[in-house]
């Protein structure tokens, strides 16, 4: 007798008796079991990834751009504050960005080597207003 394309007497038997315990009504067991192996499958998928994804964030936290990304997100500063702090990080060439979040004299010291225009100005003596809220302004713009 056939069931299907196998010849039943090909079958081997871990398939012999689920083919055998379907037939006796234990159809639900067999798809409750089916499903759990299905979940289990993207359970583990899920940890393995997550793991993957953690190591890859810690390699990013070792970055001092990481930092200072993380650090502007922070602060709350929108896009184009970030954009004028990254830009004039990369010209003052530092090492650790993040230094002119912290220091007001490297800060002043990057503004006042940065050849601004008078928009340009403004915005940025804002993001000093929000980086050192109680200091006076800087010396370089009240001149």
């Amino acid at each position: 007798m056939m069931t299907g394309w196998v010849a039943q007497s090909e079958l081997p038997p871990v398939l012999e008796s689920i083919r055998q315990r379907m037939g006796e009504g234990g159809s639900v067991v067999g798809v409750l079991l089916a499903l759990l192996g299905v979940g289990l499958i993207f359970v583990i998928a899920y940890a393995l990834t997550r793991g993957q994804a953690r190591l890859r964030r810690r390699e990013w936290k070792d970055d001092p751009r990481a930092l200072f990304q993380d650090l502007m997100s922070a602060l709350r500063l929108d896009r184009d504050q970030q954009s004028r702090l990254r830009s004039l990080a990369s010209s003052e060439r530092l090492i650790h960005p993040s230094v002119i979040l912290i220091s007001e004299k490297v800060f002043d010291e990057a503004v006042s080597h940065a050849k601004a225009n008078d928009s340009d100005a403004a915005v940025l003596q804002r993001i000093r207003s929000a980086l050192f809220p109680g200091s006076p302004s800087s010396p370089s713009r009240t001149r």
